[in-house]
């Protein structure tokens, strides 16, 4: 599935240094929210590692409450 998004973007023109991947989901969830700032929107494609990625996401949020 990666391979396919990947292939689809560099199609669309999107430019091959712009694509990160990551060794796990919880990594790539770590570095899309460094890579972000205020206002970008985030699809967080998350399978095998939901419940971490949620907890994580759950903490943030806590911590800026």
């Amino acid at each position: 599935m990666v391979d396919l998004i990947e292939a689809e973007l560099l199609a669309l023109g999107a430019p091959r240094d712009a694509i990160v991947r990551s060794d796990s989901e919880l990594e790539a969830v770590h570095a899309a929210l460094a890579w972000a700032r205020r206002g970008d929107l985030l699809l967080l494609l998350s399978h095998s590692q939901r419940a971490d990625v949620l907890a994580l996401l759950q903490r943030l949020q806590a911590e800026q409450a």
